[in-house]
């Protein structure tokens, strides 16, 4: 039922406008129908299961509902259902004596030219072949119509297909597939350009120059660069992350830009910290898909980065980063600094890119090598984590830093390696002497 609503309800304009809106009486007669039939069952709905019954008193009451809208056209159509089918047989029965009487003019039409031929002219041969051909039809007709067709065809090929070709729109079909292709290919040109693949957009090249892009300015040549101006310009380069249309490298390209302009203007180290602390969130987000490997040119960036700012974040006792302190309570401009962020969250997602990493690489191979020598740094980026946790956790000793030092602990664990040293074993037995240096010691 409902599915008969929505084709009534798609077909309607082709209704109004051929039918001038009178509902077609096919339709009618299936809402009738359907009523009839719901009416001659309901009586029987108790000898059904709970979920039939329900589906045919909802059936019901939606049916009702619905013909409420065409209760003077199936008045109309219960008075006289089967006119339209007496009125589908009188239409045949007009047309098929039409058609005789169409036919039986034409004989007559067609009789006085077949005059009789003067049959003291011919021979009684010719009498014999004339009464064969009244027998089996004459072959007048077939031989006019095979002279028109040598007349109309030029060879024999096309006078066995089902239609000549015709010469002259071969260069309109041509043109026609030219435009076609030329617009897929403008379409999938307009596709790609829409789609950000982490490379940055399409550049448009003329001449073989290209045209580059104009970057954003980072401030007037006449402002007055504050602290609170650069964190303004941070939090608005920070709001792009995540659309559609940003160019992620563009993206860590201003900051590194913003992290040079704090420097020459001094503004702090705070500042410089949280911008770092940026600067690797963006390094991570970089890469479109989570399940994807890092680059390499952007893992030793991230390598560097992160090492730039536990050295900065250790040099100096005043500033403290942690995940407790809400943005409003951020303070980079007077001692001590607090800067919202985690430093352990970082480390463990650097962890999982080595890792991403090792797996995308071949054994085997020398690249496999090249990235197992990466582990040495990524031990002592969480040996400097570890060692910053320490000192927050002497000053601080709250049970969150005791969990987020246990956390560095169990990081460095996976990355220990154990070898046996007999040397220990000889050195404890007096074996070896005492001044002798183990892998113990």
């Amino acid at each position: 039922f409902e599915d008969l609503q929505r084709a009534y309800q798609k077909a309607l304009t082709v209704i109004m406008k051929e039918e001038n809106g009178l509902t077609p009486r096919f339709y009618l007669r299936c809402l009738v129908e359907m009523e009839d039939f719901i009416n001659e069952f309901w009586d029987e709905r108790k000898s059904m299961s709970k979920n039939n019954g329900k589906a045919m008193a909802s059936l019901r009451q939606k049916l009702r509902k619905y013909n409420k809208d065409f209760e003077e056209e199936i008045a109309k159509f219960r008075e006289n259902p089967d006119q339209e089918d007496e009125e589908d047989d009188e239409k045949q029965d007009d047309s098929g004596d039409s058609e005789e009487e169409d036919t039986a003019s034409m004989f007559r039409k067609s009789e006085p030219s077949q005059a009789a031929p003067d049959t003291s002219k011919f021979k009684k041969t010719v009498d014999d072949a004339s009464d064969s051909e009244s027998d089996w039809g004459s072959d007048s007709d077939s031989e006019t119509s095979s002279s028109d067709d040598e007349g109309k065809y030029q060879n024999i090929r096309e006078r066995f297909i089902k239609k000549a070709i015709d010469r002259d729109d071969e260069p309109e079909k041509d043109e026609g597939k030219k435009q076609r292709k030329e617009r897929e290919r403008k379409e999938k040109r307009d596709k790609r350009r829409e789609e950000d693949d982490g490379e940055g957009e399409w550049e448009t090249v003329k001449g073989g120059v290209v045209v580059p892009s104009e970057k954003p300015k980072m401030f007037a040549k006449d402002a007055d660069i504050t602290v609170p101006a650069v964190l303004k310009k941070l939090n608005e380069i920070i709001a792009a992350r995540g659309k559609k249309r940003t160019d992620r490298r563009e993206q860590i390209e201003l900051l590194h830009e913003l992290q040079s302009i704090t420097e020459t203007h001094n503004l702090g180290p705070a500042v410089i910290v949280k911008i770092k602390f940026s600067i690797v969130s963006s390094i991570f987000d970089y890469n479109p898909k989570v399940s994807d490997a890092m680059k390499p040119e952007y893992w030793s960036k991230l390598l560097e980065r992160i090492t730039e700012m536990l050295d900065m974040l250790l040099a100096s006792d005043n500033i403290e980063i942690s995940e407790s302190i809400t943005e409003d309570a951020e303070q980079f401009e007077t001692a001590p600094f607090k800067i919202h962020g985690c430093v352990l969250t970082l480390v463990e997602r650097l962890d999982e890119e080595f890792t991403k990493l090792l797996k995308e690489c071949d054994p085997h191979s020398n690249e496999y090598v090249e990235r197992l020598k990466d582990e040495k740094q990524v031990a002592g980026i969480i040996d400097k984590v570890q060692e910053y946790k320490e000192r927050q956790a002497a000053q601080d000793p709250t049970p969150g830093t005791n969990s987020e030092l246990c956390r560095v602990y169990l990081r460095k664990i996976e990355h220990l390696y154990y070898k046996f040293d007999p040397n220990v074993l000889k050195q404890k037995d007096g074996e070896v002497p005492k001044d002798v240096v183990t892998s113990v010691q």
